[in-house]
């Protein structure tokens, strides 16, 4: 997670983050929690996304998570992402 590569919305990109989220402080509390944490957190953010707007029920979503060592250096973000999927590419910001 330490590199991430920001494009801008109007040229075709393949994901797009639609929420940050945080983890909580603490001791890291293994990968198997943290998914469950990110699915949670972004299905949460997806179905409320889709509740106003759903022109865009064609999207997928997937969670990205800090590792250990992320967690180590203080990173606890949780990234939300969307992609298509029936095409490659989104052409546009969704996010009004």
């Amino acid at each position: 997670m330490k590199e991430r590569l920001l494009k801008n919305c109007s040229k075709p990109h393949e994901f797009q983050v639609l929420s940050t989220e945080p983890l909580p402080e603490g001791p890291y509390p293994g990968q198997k929690a943290v998914d469950e944490t990110i699915d949670g957190k972004c299905d949460d953010m997806l179905n409320a996304f889709f509740e106003k707007h759903p022109q865009h029920l064609f999207l997928d979503y997937y969670g990205v998570s800090p590792t250990r060592s992320d967690w180590a250096e203080g990173n606890r973000q949780v990234l939300c992402l969307v992609s298509p999927i029936e095409s490659d590419f989104l052409h546009r910001s969704l996010v009004p």
